[in-house]
């Protein structure tokens, strides 16, 4: 399993060994301010195909509920990443055809929840 945190490589680790060394994983930590509606959106997303995992769906919004609790009870942060622990270079700022992109989607997934 590949963190993008040299970090979490480090320290998070599949004990069990389900996913491969090499595949790309992003954990969203619960002091994260963006955490919650991002698994809100996450959830939706995957609501707009008809077979959906209603499991994962569930859990996923109830997890986003969790993580606004924990919030409130303990406050919430930017994320942020100690650039010796990046495991991509960030030379570049979000090219404008990204963040447009990017803000797109942000407004469709608000419609969707009106």
């Amino acid at each position: 399993m590949l963190h993008a945190r040299k970090d979490y490589n480090r320290r998070i680790q599949d004990k069990e060994c389900v996913i491969p060394e090499d595949e790309p994983v992003f954990l969203l930590r619960g002091q994260d301010k963006h955490a919650p509606n991002l698994l809100e959106v996450y959830a939706h997303r995957v609501q707009r195909n008809p077979d959906h995992d209603k499991v994962l769906v569930a859990n996923t919004l109830a997890q986003a509920e969790a993580m606004k609790k924990w919030q409130e009870e303990h406050g919430s942060s930017e994320p942020d990443m100690n650039p010796e622990d990046a495991l991509y270079p960030a030379d570049k700022e979000l090219s404008e055809t990204e963040t447009s992109a990017e803000e797109s989607e942000e407004s469709e997934d608000e419609n969707e929840e009106e």
